[in-house]
């Protein structure tokens, strides 16, 4: 009777110990909610390449698109909260929340953020033989006309029209927003002479640059971007509180245990700290900038505010 207690003691404790105690025992799933191709879809890729060979099990991509990134966003949230299938987030995270009335999850309450792995730097562009040669220039034209000045976006709501919103808020200007439903549009209409400004990824704007087509006047960081490290950023252009940037980061659903979120922040932190990886991140426009996970926890609320800020400014009506 006692041998039967004892292993029925045993059995017990087996079954109450942590099923994660060897996470991760299978493949994990990066999803993201963007198409094959991005700049978001790249940077998962690398950072899956490497977590694949310091967890010993694959590390894959789910791009789960549609609605402003809010489709697979929710469909994260509804998977075992487990560690095994993880978000591979942009700022969309937090702004689409506000944007789509069918976005039900809450970016702080229903995610905890595991670790930023790199930001992107955005630059304000004109055409090459524009008469804007200066943020100075721009600012002083949009004061001597307001609303004449035209720029382009990706769409409302997007990084690209929030980035100018805050150039609106900051130099106390009006500008006229023409929104696209593509960046690459919005940008050769720019080249065009079309559209007098716009706001694009600094990869993107990387192509376009020289005598015959376009000039960047300031980027959006508040250091200079390792892509354009001649081009000034809008801090030193005269808006010192200026600074907006995009970035990646891997969030979990939450209930996923603390010891596996402190794992994978950990092993994504060794992930970065690899030349090679640093390297490929930019190339595909990411710059490495590794934030733990406890850290992006204690700034989630403000990193969340933030962003629904910049949707009240842009008046941006909820779809």
């Amino acid at each position: 009777m006692r041998r039967f207690a004892f292993l029925l003691f045993a059995g017990a404790a087996l079954l109450a110990s942590p099923a994660h105690a060897t996470w991760p025992e299978r493949t994990v799933t990066f999803i993201v909610p963007a198409s094959a191709g991005t700049a978001l879809d790249a940077a998962a890729r690398i950072v899956a390449e490497r977590l694949t060979r310091i967890w010993g099990q694959p590390v894959i991509i789910e791009n789960k698109v549609g609605a402003g990134g809010t489709l697979g966003t929710e469909y994260t949230r509804r998977l075992p909260p487990d560690g095994y299938s993880l978000l591979f987030a942009a700022p969309t995270h937090y702004i689409s929340k506000y944007l789509y009335a069918s976005a039900t999850f809450d970016p702080v309450a229903d995610f905890e953020p595991v670790a930023r792995t790199g930001v992107a730097h955005m630059v304000l562009l004109v055409k090459a033989d524009s008469k804007y040669r200066s943020l100075g220039d721009i600012i002083d034209a949009a004061k001597a006309h307001p609303d004449q000045l035209t720029y382009s976006s990706a769409g409302v709501g997007t990084f690209s029209h929030l980035a100018a919103v805050m150039l609106e808020n900051l130099a106390g200007i009006k500008l006229r927003h023409i929104p696209y439903k593509d960046a690459g549009l919005a940008v050769t209409d720019v080249l065009g002479g079309r559209i007098d400004l716009t706001f694009t990824a600094v990869t993107t704007a990387a192509g376009q640059v020289g005598p015959d087509m376009a000039r960047p006047i300031a980027t959006s960081g508040e250091k200079r971007s390792r892509t354009m490290p001649d081009v000034p950023t809008l801090a030193e252009s005269g808006i010192p509180k200026y600074a907006i940037l995009s970035w990646n980061e891997i969030v979990a659903a939450k209930g996923v245990p603390d010891t596996i979120l402190e794992k994978v922040s950990k092993d994504v932190g060794e992930v970065l700290s690899n030349d090679d990886t640093i390297t490929r991140l930019e190339k595909a426009g990411v710059e490495v900038n590794y934030i733990p996970w406890q850290e992006l926890r204690k700034s989630a609320p403000a990193e969340n505010e933030k962003w629904h800020q910049l949707v009240i400014d842009s008046g941006a009506q909820q779809q």
